[in-house]
């Protein structure tokens, strides 16, 4: 939608278009997936809940909040993980920028060292 400051999209695109996401998700078989914002967690957690995906480890990096993971390594497909890293949409301005932002280092390494240990054959090497 464009919207001006970080706004998120009118809560109807979601609504209308949240059922095909978990088999688009499959389909293209990603080997990170960033979400952000509470309606984009819920999502994913839900697909985990009926097994269209399973949890396979999970982590707090940001901190941002206590109580839920943002870093977590989810199966989509059989054999096929994929690190998941959830945080807050910009629009939350403060918790954003003051948790989520200055981890973006932190959230690289990590995904690094995931795309090391699960997918070795994307490094590039001499």
């Amino acid at each position: 939608m464009n919207n001006d400051q970080a706004k998120q999209a009118n809560r109807l695109l979601f609504d209308n278009c949240k059922e095909y996401i978990p088999k688009e998700i499959k389909i293209f078989d990603p080997h990170i997936l960033v979400t952000q914002g509470q309606s984009a967690q819920q999502l994913i957690e839900d697909a985990i809940k009926i097994e269209i995906f399973s949890l396979k480890k999970e982590r707090n990096v940001s901190m941002a909040n206590s109580r839920k993971p943002d870093f977590r390594i989810i199966e989509v497909n059989i054999n096929r993980p994929l690190l998941w890293i959830h945080h807050y949409h910009p629009s939350n301005y403060g918790v954003f920028n003051t948790k989520i932002y200055p981890k973006y280092r932190t959230y690289a390494k990590n995904a690094a060292r995931f795309i090391s240990k699960y997918y070795p054959e994307l490094l590039h090497t001499k």
